[in-house]
């Protein structure tokens, strides 16, 4: 005669349908009734209803679960990880998304779904893996069947080898462990549980600054209850953040000024310099009187400013300001070698002895940088500005200039 325990253990769902029941829960802020969790698996007889109650009973008793019986709903009890890494398929209905960590199991019929005509998905394809956040679970009637939707923002196409990664707030300790918070609209402020983080480089967890902006790679295998992974660099530097906190390259350097680009790279730059190609198209400003203003010693000039009377009769007593920044990528998309290494390097960094560019010398130094009354190619956004101080509009496009280099001191 079988023992009462392993009677219990057989009314209980498999390992991998557990997985998906308690995914279906987390996933749902709003919490699931039994009877949508009935018709989504498909449980029409008494001893199916009673597995699936077996089972709701086994993740209450290990805390996982609550029930709520004023609103008759199940939720889950701790926080989930708001990412995921899915295979796409694509539907008439839309782009139907499933976790990679379970493709092998049983339970891999897809439970999240995206609307194939939203523009920002125009480019998934079948069979893409794709980063994506999840943001809220609802019931779906498809097929004269009810079925559980998850709405998903797509955030990243995962080419072949391609990590996931993000940008997210970095947080030393929250209840007893690190958690980030992404940078994404829906999860900005909220923490979540990092079950294992790397670092690379010879940093670890007590290095980096609380509230730091880091970049965060994700492991595929992401834990219903928390991410993994790696913290890759700073995303963001300020100036309070130690001066041996620099990018991931620099890390690596066996000392603290060595050169980022390879004699190679610098000799691409300068001959990039020379035969870069003109903008298409681009209005030319170097009639209009702009200030690039910086320290005295800055190394790279990258922005200028300029304020002008408007003339125009519906705007008397306004003035238009113009914001150009130096046109880097003319350049950088000259050389697939330079500009990875430029993505991976996000800014200069200054020290007592020197500064480390993040570009190339040749242009950090002078073809991206303003020199004074030199032609630079640049980014500008002119803004309209009324008498009293309110934007009126603004545009954005390339331009042409050749600004006055000032400090701060003149």
């Amino acid at each position: 005669m079988a023992s009462a325990a392993h009677k219990k253990e057989r009314l209980s769902f498999p390992t991998a349908k557990k997985k998906a029941l308690y995914s279906m829960i987390a996933n749902a802020p709003k919490g699931i009734n039994f009877h949508t969790m009935r018709e989504v698996f498909g449980l029409e007889n008494e001893n199916s209803k009673n597995r699936l109650k077996d089972t709701l009973e086994n993740l209450k008793s290990h805390g996982h679960i609550r029930y709520d019986r004023s609103k008759q709903r199940y939720f889950a009890t701790r926080p989930t990880s708001p990412l995921m890494v899915a295979r796409a398929k694509v539907t008439e209905q839309g782009i139907e998304l499933t976790p990679v960590k379970w493709t092998q199991s049983k339970a891999t019929k897809p439970y999240m779904i995206v609307k194939k005509t939203d523009t920002e998905y125009k480019h998934v394809k079948e069979g893409d893996k794709v980063l994506v956040a999840i943001q809220a679970t609802k019931s779906h009637i498809r097929d004269r069947k009810k079925t559980l939707v998850t709405n998903c923002a797509v955030l990243q196409i995962l080419e072949h080898g391609q990590p996931a990664q993000i940008r997210a707030t970095f947080h030393q300790n929250v209840k007893g462990g690190p958690a980030i918070s992404p940078a994404y609209k829906m999860a900005r402020g909220l923490d979540f549980p990092v079950k294992f983080m790397d670092f690379e480089g010879p940093y670890a967890l007590e290095d980096y600054p609380e509230g730091a902006e880091i970049l965060f790679r994700v492991d595929e295998k992401i834990s219903q209850h928390g991410l993994g992974g790696t913290v890759v660099d700073l995303a963001r530097w300020k100036k309070e953040y130690p001066a041996s906190l620099l990018s991931q390259r620099d890390k690596f350097s066996s000392g603290f000024l060595d050169n980022v680009y390879t004699q190679e790279q610098e000799i691409e730059a300068a001959r990039i310099t020379k035969s870069a190609p003109e903008p298409a198209h681009y209005e030319d400003l170097r009639s209009v009187i702009q200030f690039a203003v910086d320290p005295e010693d800055a190394k790279d000039r990258d922005d200028a400013i300029s304020a002008i009377r408007d003339t125009s009769p519906d705007n008397l007593g306004g003035f238009i300001v113009t914001v150009s920044n130096i046109d880097v990528v003319r350049l950088a998309v000259q050389s697939q070698d330079i500009l990875e290494t430029t993505l991976r390097h996000p800014l200069t960094a200054y020290t007592n002895e020197g500064a480390i560019h993040m570009l190339p010398k040749a242009w950090a130094e002078d073809a991206a940088s303003l020199v004074n009354k030199e032609d630079r190619f640049c980014i500008t956004a002119e803004i309209r500005i009324d008498a009293q101080g309110e934007k009126i509009d603004h545009r954005i496009f390339r331009s042409l200039n050749a600004p006055y280099q000032t400090s701060y001191s003149t």
